[in-house]
């Protein structure tokens, strides 16, 4: 594989020093940096509940990009490889194979025992340097979660979701963590509360996502979900229906969105006064082609952005 020689990835410079010695009490659990015990943990630097997070992880991958693999930086840190006899055929393996392929043979390859043998050499100490390098080729390899899981970016302490229906809102009690808080962040509504963070219903899908990329052990995700999502189809105030052979459109009125609903051609949009949808607070609603489905969707976004919207499946 050809050489970046620019270092064009940004990595920091690695150190050149002699590698780490393996020491007793030295060994820390790769992923959570708690000190090893038990022989086996040991002897593959991880214990056994990061290791089944790990394992559950490594199995989402991305394509890789190999291309952005600072080989400059990777030849530098051969120096810094503990010199533990396991660590340091780990090292060969890798290096052989890197070296060895190009970047159109290693996309796409399930490179699980890669990971697993940087993450062996990356549970020892070692420079700074050194880390922010193997790191870097385990995300340039595709797998960039488990890259996030061993720098710390990933919870994976003891959480919790639940539904509060006395305010509608879902809350999230467990670790704080500033990527997750970056993440929530950018779901409308949300909000933090003493211990953790809160959001509406309307809300519950995208916070549910964003709880689920950083917040690795969260209790009652499923349950809160499903409650939040139940609230909102029994209280949204906008809906799009099935209505015989189009969608009705169930709105509060707003004069720019039924404007707005007009700029459609006659034929697929009309009127029909003598609609009562369960649910509806009062009869009528705009009847629309089902094919203006992503269209009425865009209008509501732009009309009732603060508004839960249920749509048909």
């Amino acid at each position: 594989m050809q050489l970046d020689t620019n270092n064009s990835s940004g990595l920091a410079s690695t150190s050149t020093q002699a590698g780490p010695q393996l020491r007793p009490g030295s060994r820390r659990c790769r992923i959570c940096s708690r000190p090893l015990k038990d022989p086996v943990s040991v002897d593959e630097g991880i214990g056994p509940i990061c290791r089944g997070l790990l394992n559950e992880i490594a199995a989402t991958y991305k394509v890789a990009i190999p291309e952005n693999i600072d080989f400059l930086a990777f030849l530098a840190v051969a120096d810094s490889i503990p010199t533990d006899a396991k660590a340091q055929k780990y090292w060969g393996e890798i290096s052989g194979l890197l070296l060895r392929e190009t970047a159109s043979t290693l996309a796409g390859q399930d490179l699980r025992w890669v990971i697993n043998h940087l993450g062996y050499i990356l549970s020892f100490q070692m420079a700074d340097g050194a880390v922010t390098t193997l790191v870097n080729i385990i995300r340039a390899l595709g797998y960039g979660r488990v890259a996030d899981l061993i720098l710390g970016e990933l919870v994976t302490g003891p959480a919790t979701l639940q539904f509060d229906p006395s305010f509608a809102r879902l809350v999230l009690q467990g670790p704080s963590s500033k990527r997750g808080a970056i993440d929530l962040q950018t779901v409308p509504g949300a909000k933090r509360c003493t211990g953790g963070w809160y959001a509406p219903a309307k809300s519950a899908q995208r916070f549910v996502d964003a709880v689920r990329s950083t917040w690795l052990a969260v209790d009652g995700t499923e349950a809160a979900l499903a409650q939040a999502l139940a609230w909102n189809n029994a209280h949204a105030a906008c809906r799009v229906v099935k209505h015989g052979q189009g969608l009705a459109v169930v709105t509060p009125y707003n004069a720019k969105f039924v404007t707005a609903l007009k700029t459609f051609p006659a034929p697929e949009r009309r009127w029909e006064p003598n609609v009562n949808l369960v649910g509806m607070f009062r009869p009528g609603a705009w009847v629309v082609n089902t094919q203006l489905l992503p269209a009425i969707q865009q209008l509501m976004a732009i009309y009732y952005p603060d508004e839960c919207c249920i749509y048909p499946d």
